[in-house]
């Protein structure tokens, strides 16, 4: 089986002492770079078809390391997905906020003293907050109810 690869360079816009911005490419010493001392910017070189693109990858070798790193998924997730997008999920096995809280104030009602220590909690919140405000009025009305 043959994994698929796409190559993703890192190279080096530097600064030469007549004050002209060139690129260099980095030392390789076996599959490792060698890092150069020159104060510049590190980019990332890949080839799309016939085009060449090149993207900022960071100041540090790090940034640059990790930029490659995703740059090469994501070229890869585009090699093997074949340029189509991924399937939407069924909107039912999604847990929306609505649901979420539904499903809180049946547990709630199953597990004892909730109703008791509820406005403890509630309490501390923000008022601000629509969440807590929408928490605050059911319990109202679960308590006014009862």
């Amino acid at each position: 089986m043959k994994i698929a690869k796409k190559q993703v360079r890192i190279i080096k816009k530097i600064r030469e002492a007549s004050g002209v911005w060139r690129f260099i490419s980095l030392q390789r010493a076996g599959l490792r770079y060698v890092w150069d001392d020159r104060p510049g910017h590190y980019f990332l070189d890949w080839r799309e078809g016939q085009k060449r693109k090149r993207e900022y990858a960071g100041g540090t070798p790090s940034e640059a390391i990790e930029a490659q790193r995703r740059k090469r998924n994501e070229l890869l997730g585009a090699l093997i997905s074949n340029g189509k997008t991924a399937p939407a999920a069924e909107n039912e096995s999604l847990l929306t906020v609505a649901r979420a809280k539904e499903m809180f104030w049946i547990m709630s009602e199953r597990i004892p003293l909730t109703n008791q220590r509820l406005p403890d909690v509630t309490s501390r919140c923000s008022a601000t907050s629509s969440a807590y405000s929408d928490i605050r009025n059911k319990w109202r009305r679960l308590t006014e109810a009862t």
